[in-house]
Parts: structure tokens; sequence; C-alpha cells
């Protein structure tokens, strides 16, 4: 696997100061690789998020969306670049909707229980999803990561639910409904 430079450049130095084997120093180019794109990609949905001026809708969704998926997974973008580009503009679009049509009242709590009622449906018929490069093997382990999907979703969701006047009530809702549409079979080409 090709890794950026500084990815490449970082675990060269760090296996060379802690004399590291070749494998080590592959598995340190892979978890700085992981660390500089999170870091990239949440840079860049926070910018974009900005330029919208709905900085506090993007954060919100972005984090719901992101702890979700670390247990959901889902649909994966053919390159690093445009899985960033994706990021960028899915979350930042959300948080501008959400800003720009929220609703007051009732209908802002009903909008979050149809989108939490979704996303929990989704996550539960098919999380988690892997992917060819990431298969998962294990089936106590694809029932703990489910079961982590299912506590994110009925955590943040309840968390909106019982404060619907906050400005992240929504955001958290929409964030979640965002990743769990990437779990959706079109999107991830099941067999």
């Amino acid at each position: 696997m090709r890794y950026t430079p500084i990815s490449e450049k970082t675990s060269e130095y760090l296996a060379k100061e802690f004399n590291y084997s070749e494998e080590k120093k592959e598995i340190l180019a892979y978890a700085v690789e992981n660390i500089v794109l999170t870091v990239v990609g949440f840079v860049m949905v926070m910018a974009v998020g900005f330029v919208l001026r709905a900085p506090v809708e993007t954060l919100f969704a972005a984090i719901a969306g992101g702890i979700l998926r670390k247990f959901s997974g889902g649909a994966h973008a053919s390159t690093r670049v445009s899985c960033l580009l994706i990021g960028a503009i899915l979350y930042p679009g959300a948080g501008w909707l959400i800003k720009t049509f929220t609703p007051f009242g009732g209908a802002q709590g009903i909008i979050i229980g149809i989108l939490g009622l979704i996303s929990l449906l989704i996550i539960f018929i098919y999380a988690p999803v892997d992917s060819p490069a990431k298969p998962i093997i294990s089936q106590d382990f694809r029932r703990k990561l489910r079961k982590g999907a299912i506590t994110t979703v009925v955590l943040f969701m309840g968390l909106a639910i019982i404060n619907t006047s906050k400005v992240w009530a929504l955001p958290l809702a929409g964030g979640l409904f965002i990743q769990s549409l990437s779990l959706l079979p079109f999107l991830n080409k099941r067999r």
C-alpha cells in the first residue's frame, strides 16, 4: 500500500529511532496515515462548515456520523481523496440544510424521531458492513460491532430527543442518518 510522504517519512524515522523491523514500520505508516487523514478530513469538513456558516451543525453531524462509522462500517470511496471530498460535502451540507431549514417546536422533535427510527432500522438490518480490504471474519466481533452501532444510535438519539431545543440535537440525528445511509447495499456492491 502506498502512503503519503509524511506517513512514510514519519514511520521511517520512528522505525529507525526504535530499531523496529520492516513489518512494524509498515504498521507505523498505516497508523500515521490514518491519523493524518483523520485530521485533514476533519479540517476540510469544518472549513466547509465555516464557509457555509454552519460550523456547529457541521461539527455535531460529523461527530455523530464519525463515531457511528467506527462500529457500522459502510460504503468506501475508490480513493482517499474521494473519501475526504465526500465527507467535506456531506456533513457541512447537512449542517447547512439543518441550520437553514430547522423547524421549531414539535416539528423538530418529529424530524429527529423519524431520522432516528430510519437510522436504527438501517443499522439493525445492515450493520456492520465490511469491505474487501477489511473483511469481518469473526462472528463474535461482528456481533460486538452491531451492538456498538445500535447503542451509538440509541444514545445519540436519546440525547437529541431529550434536548430538541438545543442547536446540536437535529445535527446529531442528521449525522447518524447520513452514516446509516452508507450501509445500504447499492452503495456497498454486495454480492
